[in-house]
């Protein structure tokens, strides 16, 4: 984790420069970086993902007004209050995301975009009120600064074999994997940062045929998954059963989400995870050799899911949730449209596009390709 604590300056309602009211404990409001990030190409363009951390040990609450974040020569992001409870999720108990209580915290989840990749020191600056119980409101800064690195993503092949598949996912989303975090003796995780859902549909854009409670007429179900590289089966779990509808489907507690699923190592501190597997499908064990585009289990309905598709993401522990999600890239792929509002998923064609051959990249969000 990077950690900048850095001196606030509180600036009050007559415009009065005052000494910092925190100068005796200049760590009550704090501003850090949950895990350095690294640039990832998706698409044609290079994306940063990361999460700020704010923690007010202070007796005041704070309420936060906007978020700059700044590079060389060039602003990234300027965020007011309306913009900024979107990317913001705070311990307030009424669930107000601008709100940070004494004693509390909040993450801001940021995702950054550059078509021009060059090493740069980021600056975020976060300007915010303190509530103060016994005088003036007062307005006060924190700033913290990343370096992110410039390398090269894992490479991965195809985890499925030919056909359309919308790739599902959007770091908007309030309660998506890109917002879900897990926390094992006091340390936080965030192991689907890069997660995407895989979803099979036609080329009008319906994922089932007739009756779509039925998951047999679902595309995608019992597709064959394919291990993306070579390496060592860690872990499986195939003891989860599985409904004959959608309609019957019970979703089991958070730490059992993934249903079925298989973790393969294919490098140091990297692990493949593959879940919502059909029940009987997976054919290996742990311990096992994996060769790049091998069989490995097929495509079901187990775990918190609301129909048959394939959750893909890298991990640097073999752990569903205690783990920080790693960025990928797939070798190559055609994007070929996408849905511009995912709620016309199933209902409505999704919109074509010119089919575009995409290397070593990452499908944008809602994207349909094929492998």
């Amino acid at each position: 984790m990077i950690k900048q604590l850095l001196t606030i300056t509180f600036l009050f309602g007559l415009g009065v420069l005052f000494q910092p009211l925190f100068a005796q404990n200049k760590e009550v409001i704090s501003l850090s970086i949950h895990q350095n990030p690294s640039w990832t190409k998706i698409g044609t363009i290079f994306f940063l993902y990361y999460e700020l951390q704010l923690k007010n040990g202070g007796t005041d609450t704070i309420e936060l007004k906007t978020l700059n974040i700044s590079g060389q020569n060039k602003s990234y992001l300027n965020l007011n209050a309306s913009k900024l409870v979107e990317r913001t999720k705070s311990s307030d108990r009424e669930n107000r995301n601008l709100i940070i209580p004494a004693g509390g915290s909040a993450l801001i989840y940021i995702e950054l975009e550059t078509q021009v990749l060059k090493a740069e020191t980021i600056v975020n600056k976060l300007e915010f009120w303190i509530h103060h119980q016994t005088k003036s409101n007062a307005t006060a800064s924190i700033t913290t600064a990343l370096h992110p690195t410039v390398t090269k993503p894992t490479v991965l092949g195809k985890p499925l074999q030919t056909g359309l598949w919308t790739a599902i996912y959007d770091p908007a989303w309030a309660s998506g994997h890109r917002r879900v975090f897990y926390s094992e003796k006091g340390k936080q995780f965030l192991p689907g940062r890069f997660a995407i859902d895989f979803m099979r549909v036609d080329s009008l854009g319906k994922y089932a045929s007739k009756n779509t409670d039925s998951i047999q007429n679902w595309i995608g179900y019992q597709n064959a998954i394919l291990a993306v590289a070579d390496g060592t089966v860690s872990s499986v779990l195939n003891d989860f059963n599985e409904s004959a509808t959608v309609s019957q489907h019970k979703s089991p507690a958070p730490e059992q989400a993934s249903g079925n699923y298989i973790s393969i190592k294919i490098a140091n501190r990297q692990y493949a995870f593959y879940e919502h597997l059909k029940p009987n499908s997976i054919r290996v064990k742990p311990g096992d050799k994996v060769k790049k585009g091998d069989v490995i289990a097929e495509l079901g309905f187990t775990g918190q899911s609301t129909g048959p598709h394939l959750h893909f993401h890298l991990a640097d522990r073999d752990s569903r949730l205690y783990a920080e999600g790693l960025p990928y890239v797939f070798e190559h792929f055609f994007q070929v449209g996408r849905y511009a509002n995912l709620e016309d998923f199933g209902n409505s064609p999704w919109q074509h596009n010119e089919q575009l051959k995409v290397r070593q990249g990452r499908p944008l969000s809602n994207a349909v390709i094929e492998f």
